[in-house]
């Protein structure tokens, strides 16, 4: 959708535009992407924002059971990580296929303020994905 397309850009003020004349900010794509996990993936914390103003769903999930939380926790985007746990993104959600917990994407790959942010909003510790992958082995 535009918005999708708008959101995964960057383009805050098509973003506002768009929203203003009333898209619907929870319409999905084929693979089930949102404008807000577009948005999440790519760290454009202004449109996350603008997005969670609409009250979006946030623990939406894409094709392959992914929620903005978990993109951002993969990508390593500090400030939606952050934004989403504060307005009530659940820290302890996995993923459908792999059931990878966002807190062990985030230490895998060295985001460590990510995880102190998980941790702080109650992430669990003692977690592991399928293959017994532990977030602190």
């Amino acid at each position: 959708t535009p918005l999708m397309l708008a959101a995964e850009q960057g383009n805050l003020e098509i973003v506002q535009e768009l929203i203003k004349k009333g898209a619907n900010c929870d319409l999905e794509d084929s693979d089930n992407w949102t404008a807000l996990i577009s948005a999440s993936k790519e760290g454009h914390i202004a449109i996350v924002s603008e997005l969670l103003a609409c009250n979006v769903n946030i623990e939406h999930r894409d094709m392959g059971g992914w929620t903005a939380l978990m993109w951002a926790c993969y990508k390593g985007s500090t400030e939606v990580a952050e934004l989403l746990l504060e307005r009530g993104a659940n820290p302890n959600i996995t993923g459908i296929q792999y059931s990878v917990y966002p807190i062990i994407w985030a230490a895998g790959r060295g985001h460590s303020r990510i995880v102190q942010l998980l941790l702080q909003h109650g992430a669990k510790v003692n977690c592991s994905d399928k293959v017994k992958l532990k977030a602190f082995a």
